[in-house]
Formats: C-alpha cells, sequence, structure tokens
C-alpha cells in the first residue's frame, strides 16, 4: 500500500524459468499484466475499493464484494441479470449518495438473454457513461422498492425485439414500488415498448 503523498515505488521483476527449460528461450520475450488496487480512506474511518471489471461474472461479484465504484475497462456481454442487492434502510437516492456507482467508462453493456431486463436494482445506485443494449425484447433496467433507486447519467438505453416480455416489460427504464429514479442525461429508447415506466 501507498499513502496518497507516499514516493513512487519501484522494483525489479526477474524471471526465470526451469533448468529443464535450456536454452530454447533466449531471447524470448513475455507479457506481464499488473493489476493497481485503489483504496482510499471515505472520511469516516472506513475504507472505500474500487473494482475494475472486464467480464459479466467480474461485474457481479464486484458488486457483491461492496465496492462502491466499479469501472468497465471493456464492454460486458450479460448471461443473466446483473443484479444490484438491496442497500440498508438508511440508503436511497432522496437522503444519500449511491452507494454504487458504476461507469461504465465509454463502454456498452449487452445480454444474450431472452427474457427479463438486463439488470435489476434492488438497492441504490448510479450508472454512467455508457450504453446498455438489449434483444429480444429484454428490459433495460428495472428498480424496485421504496428504498431503492437508480440514478442515470449520460447513459444510452436502447431495447431492441420483442421477445416474450409483456410489453411494459420492455421498458427501456422501469421504476415500481416506491423506488426513485433521477435522469439527468441520456438516451433511453425500447422498439416495441417504452423508453420509460413508472
Amino acid at each position: 500500500y501507498l499513502d496518497a503523498n507516499a514516493v513512487a515505488a519501484s522494483t525489479t521483476l526477474v524471471i526465470e524459468l526451469p533448468k529443464e527449460a535450456g536454452n530454447d528461450q533466449q531471447g524470448d520475450k513475455a507479457n506481464i499484466t499488473f493489476a493497481v488496487e485503489a483504496v482510499q480512506a471515505n472520511g469516516t474511518g472506513e475504507w472505500k475499493k474500487d473494482a475494475y471489471v472486464t467480464d459479466d461474472a467480474g461485474l457481479q461479484a464486484a458488486v457483491n464484494s461492496g465496492a462502491t465504484e466499479i469501472i468497465l475497462n471493456e464492454g460486458v456481454d450479460l448471461s443473466k441479470s446483473l443484479v444490484i442487492p438491496a442497500a440498508p434502510a438508511t440508503y436511497s437516492l432522496r437522503n444519500a449518495a449511491a452507494p454504487i456507482v458504476i461507469d461504465l467508462n465509454g463502454n456498452t453493456i449487452t445480454t444474450t438473454q431472452t427474457s427479463g431486463r438486463a439488470i435489476y436494482v434492488e438497492g441504490v445506485a448510479h450508472l454512467m457513461n455508457g450504453s446498455i443494449e438489449t434483444a429480444n425484447g429484454v428490459g433495460g433496467i428495472y428498480v424496485t422498492g421504496k428504498n431503492a433507486g437508480i440514478e442515470l447519467t449520460d447513459m444510452n438505453v436502447k431495447v431492441t425485439g420483442t421477445g416474450t416480455n409483456a410489453e411494459w416489460n420492455h421498458a427501456a427504464i422501469g421504476a415500481a414500488g416506491g423506488a426513485s429514479l433521477v435522469v439527468n442525461s441520456g438516451n433511453y429508447s425500447a422498439e416495441t415498448g417504452y423508453g420509460l415506466v413508472v
């Protein structure tokens, strides 16, 4: 770990091959990937952990881990719905900042599902800076529950196709059960359903 004002550290990396490899790899190149994890104090004495993800399993795992800021390094294709779990009752868009921020970082979330929605929000989240595109009439984002809420900034959500969903389930954004919805900017459309259902 490095403190915020620490002097940058450096290290030397040496790759050793087993003796039985002989000289066959002499002069060959190796690709090495480093993962850097940002951890910072949030002013309450607790720690905030950021997560960088590249696939659907990693995205759901990051949400489940309690990470408060999740950044997509590339597009993600969902094989099943992403579920943002219920937040503590003290959280809501009405009285607190979203505990989970998902920054799509200019990338697109797609899905291979044939029914349901791409994202179910039972807690509180802020999605920003990217696109969600579904086919087969699969809905975009569905948020439900009186303590649940979604904030959207610079998002483009597009639903195409019909599939087996009821028409209102084709919506790009759906909110029910007293959930909160804040749309700051973006485009939200559905080919055969509604852009927004509340």
